[in-house]
């Protein structure tokens, strides 16, 4: 029997051990099918031994190798850092809504800076027009104020008064001097020398009074209208061909509407003027007032 069992292990396997005879017998009772199911068997669990060796031996080398790279710090100081990081993660948190509820205001501030911007830009234009009007009104007694318009109404009225002069005298026009009230003439036969009025003869500065009259009556028309002129005296300083002008110019405001009235003693004047009211010398100191 030990030399069957020898043969056949032969044939199929090698027992690592010992086996008694019962077992051997056993073994040779069995037929060949199962025998052969069970050397399968056998061969296939120990492939799985191999494989699950091996895997065991790649855990081991891995566990070895993570016990290498395992930190120094305990699991409660990691423990302990990692809560310690959660904290500041938290105030980093806090931090991070606090700037940006500070950007957001920044934001609504530099808005409203530039809506404050545009009315402080218009406030200065504003400011810029009634600081112009004060440099050029202000004054604490109203003197420039005075000055401004009486220069604007000498303006208005020389404009009218140099109309009139060009029917009296050609030659001359008024002008104002600058940064006064005071008139001057301009000789425009002397290439435009400018001179003051008290160069001028008496017929010159009686048709220069006689415009600056009519030019008043002008002015004065704007608002209020103005039917009579009267006219004292000062045509005794014409001669023939200025008196002739200088009343040329009261028929022309006559023909306009208005009455012209003129007191005075030259004789010539009678020929140009249709209704006359005389004063008549009577005895005793008496005189009577008579209308032709």
């Amino acid at each position: 029997m030990e030399a069957t069992f020898t043969r056949w292990c032969s044939e199929n396997f090698a027992p690592e051990g010992e086996i008694g005879r019962e077992q051997i017998r056993v073994l040779l009772s069995r037929d060949r099918v199962e025998v052969d199911a069970l050397l399968a068997q056998q061969q296939s669990l120990q492939q799985q031994q191999v494989r699950l060796e091996a895997q065991l031996a790649q855990a081991q080398q891995r566990h070895s190798e993570h016990q290498q790279q395992r930190p120094e710090q305990a699991q409660s100081e990691i423990e302990a850092l990692k809560t310690a990081v959660d904290n500041e993660y938290e105030q980093i948190q806090q931090a991070l809504t606090l700037i940006a509820a500070k950007l957001e205001n920044h934001r609504q501030n530099v808005a409203k800076l530039a809506e404050q911007a545009e009315q402080l830009r218009q406030l200065q234009a504003e400011l810029h027009t009634w600081a112009t009007l004060n440099s050029a009104l202000g004054d604490a007694q109203g003197k420039r104020l005075r000055n401004l318009v009486q220069s604007q109404t000498l303006a208005i009225l020389l404009a009218y008064a140099n109309q009139h002069l060009q029917t009296l005298s050609k030659r001359y026009r008024l002008t104002r001097i600058p940064g006064t009230l005071d008139i001057a003439i301009i000789d425009q036969d002397m290439a435009d020398e400018q001179r003051s009025v008290n160069t001028l003869s008496g017929g010159e500065s009686f048709l220069v009074s006689l415009a600056l009259a009519l030019g008043l009556a002008s002015l004065s028309s704007n608002k209020v209208k103005i039917e009579s002129l009267f006219i004292d005296e000062g045509f005794g300083t014409l001669d023939a061909q200025t008196l002739s002008v200088a009343m040329d110019a009261l028929d022309n405001l006559q023909a306009q509407g208005r009455k012209v009235g003129v007191i005075s003693h030259v004789a010539e004047l009678t020929e140009r003027v249709a209704t006359q009211i005389k004063v008549v010398k009577r005895p005793g100191g008496y005189s009577q007032i008579r209308c032709e």
